[in-house]
């Protein structure tokens, strides 16, 4: 999963081809943000979990559009890049940005350096430099939820049964739960369905989430099941990367090989 931060550069396709160079001191006067496309949506509201596309290009003063160098862009990942409005740690100018959008929008804002990354310098991004992003909100849900675990098997598997001890190779999707989706699959937070590698992992080896390893034990090779799952099963109180604490949780799971 991509971080972008106050204290760093973003995840995603990183690139620094496309778009003009740009002087490292170019800095816009002021915040400033434009809907291209105005979104018919959920309205992201501050505290809610947000999940965008976005690419982002430092700032260019000569530039007719200001886009300077290209520094990042999620838009061919499997996920977008989640966070929470308002949470310590954000970028100010795209939490300033993205709240107020609603689902569908896009957006451009052109970002002062003291509501992006300052003073503090990285390989891509000088210090001081403004920067340009190109934003679309794709998800927004409230804060976290707490359901029950429970497994649903939407493929009853007829090969070899996974128990403690032996390792389980799966293709697994993760979503946050959110009680008012129909299916409960809130924000896509990870996946390796595209991968052309399997997620492997010892049942009962504490080597990931307890509501993970509880619930693919007893799953047969060839089957697919939904897991949820409370936060006390799932990452807890402190969550983990674009995870919210607190947060349930749902997988849907295909068990590939045990070995």
């Amino acid at each position: 999963m991509s971080t972008l931060t106050a204290c760093g550069g973003g995840g995603g396709s990183s690139s620094s081809a496309g778009g003009s160079t740009t002087t490292p001191a170019d800095n816009p006067g002021s915040f400033s943000q434009t809907d291209t496309v105005l979104g018919t949506g959920t309205l992201a509201s501050s505290t809610d979990i947000v999940g965008i596309r976005y690419s982002y290009w430092l700032y260019s003063a000569s530039a007719a559009d200001h886009k300077g160098t290209k520094i990042d862009s999620n838009l061919t990942s499997a996920t977008p890049y989640v966070f929470t409005l308002g949470a310590s740690g954000n970028l100010k100018g795209l939490d300033q940005g993205v709240t107020g959008m609603k689902i569908g929008g896009q957006r451009t804002l052109i970002i002062p350096a003291s509501l992006a990354f300052g003073a503090t310098a990285s390989a891509s991004i000088p210090a001081n430099s403004g920067l340009v992003f190109d934003v679309q909100l794709t998800d927004v849900q409230a804060l976290a939820e707490a359901p029950a675990f429970g497994t649903v098997d939407t493929v009853v598997g007829t090969g070899t049964t996974a128990i403690a001890g032996s390792t389980a190779n799966v293709k697994y999707s993760a979503y946050l739960y959110s009680s008012v989706a129909a299916d409960h699959k809130g924000i896509l937070v990870d996946t390796n369905t595209t991968s052309t590698t399997n997620f492997s992992f010892v049942l009962g080896g504490g080597g990931v989430i307890k509501g993970f390893d509880q619930g693919v034990t007893g799953m047969k090779v060839g089957g697919k099941r939904t897991i949820t799952m409370p936060s006390t099963l799932a990452y807890g109180t402190s969550g983990s990367g674009s995870i919210p604490g607190n947060s349930g949780m749902i997988f849907t799971i295909e068990l590939i090989s045990v070995q």
